[in-house]
């Protein structure tokens, strides 16, 4: 039983993600914003981008999506080269998460 507004809720949201060593080029984002399903919402490379990773393999990537407009400023951590943990940046959301490689 939930007692608060929708809107005090995390959205949940999953996807699948192209990206090069230096640009986000094509994906979609599945997002589940609990009263309301956003299925297929486009990643533009327009407003996405990701930063290399530094010696310790922290690097930056920001995906923006367009139906609805979202964007997701996120920290990553390179565990290995087939694995990155994501971590949210700013206040507007809390998002933790992974990247896996897909072969």
């Amino acid at each position: 039983m939930f007692h608060n507004s929708p809107a005090s809720y995390q959205t949940d949201t999953a996807g699948q993600v192209t990206i090069t060593a230096s640009s986000v080029t094509s994906g979609n984002l599945d997002i589940n914003n609990y009263n309301a399903v956003f299925a297929g919402d486009p990643i533009t490379s327009t407003g996405s981008s990701v930063g290399a990773p530094g010696t310790r393999g922290r690097g930056t990537l920001v995906l923006h999506a367009t139906g609805p407009a979202v964007t997701y400023n996120l920290i990553y951590y390179l565990i290995d080269a087939n694995t990155a943990l994501l971590f949210d940046q700013d206040t507007t959301r809390i998002a933790t998460g992974f990247f896996a490689k897909q072969f």
